[in-house]
């Protein structure tokens, strides 16, 4: 009998560790404007992931994940039906401008570099 009570015990306390949130995601605030109309705020997370790809997680628990590409520079989705319709490098500040249907982001180059060894 007792070996039941721990056993329920212990799957209990498996089950509720499984089922916490894992809170914010770690990373970079970046300005992004979510949907139509919105204006660019400080408002969405740049998640390194890779070597060459990031995640960029909205206020909202959605996200999308991207790809550098090289030559010349700039910014892909990896793994959607959507694409990146415009995403233009401002030598200057370093800055990528980066539109997606009706979101944008700012994202510094600076910021993806740290993935580069």
């Amino acid at each position: 009998m007792s070996m039941r009570i721990s056993s329920l015990a212990f799957a209990t306390a498996l089950l509720s560790a499984c089922g916490s949130a894992s809170g914010e995601p770690q990373g970079e605030k970046i300005a992004c404007a979510i949907g139509p109309g919105a204006q660019l705020e400080n408002a969405c997370i740049l998640e390194l992931a890779g070597e060459d790809s990031f995640v960029i997680h909205h206020p909202d628990g959605s996200f999308r994940r991207f790809e550098v590409t090289d030559n010349p520079p700039s910014i892909a989705l990896a793994d959607s039906a959507e694409v990146v319709t415009h995403a233009s490098l401002d030598e200057a500040s370093g800055r990528f401008d980066v539109t997606v249907g009706d979101d944008r982001y700012e994202v510094y180059r600076e910021f993806l570099e740290r993935s580069i060894p």
